[in-house]
């Protein structure tokens, strides 16, 4: 059994909203958009994620 299952936890990944193609290959992996977020880096920049998370089961 797997550290994840054992805690009942599971894993949450984050994409970065100009990785279109990242973003769709975790939705047809079974991932599903759960939030969003800003990652602040650099001098005042701000770049616009998703978070998805792993389906239930």
């Amino acid at each position: 059994m797997s550290f994840g299952r054992m805690h009942d936890r599971r894993l949450a990944l984050d994409a970065m909203a100009k990785d279109a193609d990242a973003v769709r290959l975790y939705e047809r992996l079974g991932r599903f958009r759960i939030g969003e977020t800003l990652y602040h880096y650099g001098a005042g920049k701000a770049a616009h994620a998703f978070c998805c998370g792993a389906p239930g089961g």
